[in-house]
């Protein structure tokens, strides 16, 4: 009797396992159902509004770095989440590589702007840094002389 008991066990186990899986499953994709889908050209505003904010050489003072930063992490998390939904749906088109292909340029583009973005602000950060240790290192050595 035990013998036969314990596979049955098993089973149960398994498929209450099973069935909380699927629970689960179905809730994250009726969660992802909700979440609004960003079109192309809802990104391409962001970019160009991000762009727009912040040009090249326009970088001037520590608020505006940590502003920026927030604000590229900000909009790399909306572009990613961007690409996967749109990957998503490029699974319904017959064209899947073509529409794929497009969407990697784009995101390629506009990560290429993030990056240019974040490189100045973080070069800016870099001066202030080394402006700093320069001053310090010129008090430290004119108190040494005293």
């Amino acid at each position: 009797m035990q013998a036969i008991r314990k596979p049955v066990v098993g089973l149960i186990a398994a498929f209450k396992l099973a069935v909380i899986m699927c629970l689960t499953m179905s809730a994250s994709l009726a969660a992802d159902a909700t979440q609004e889908v960003m079109t192309t050209e809802q990104i391409n505003a962001i970019m160009a509004d991000f762009e727009q904010k912040y040009p090249a050489g326009s970088i001037d003072s520590v608020p505006m770095v940590e502003n920026l930063i927030s604000a590229a992490t900000k909009t790399k998390a909306d572009l990613q989440t961007w690409f996967l939904q749109s990957e998503k749906d490029c699974y319904k088109n017959f064209f899947v590589t073509d529409c794929l292909n497009k969407l990697r340029t784009t995101r390629t583009k506009h990560n290429i702007t993030i990056q240019r973005i974040l490189v100045e602000a973080k070069a800016y950060q870099r001066q202030l840094r080394i402006e700093q240790l320069d001053e310090e290192l010129r008090l430290k050595q004119e108190k040494a002389k005293k």
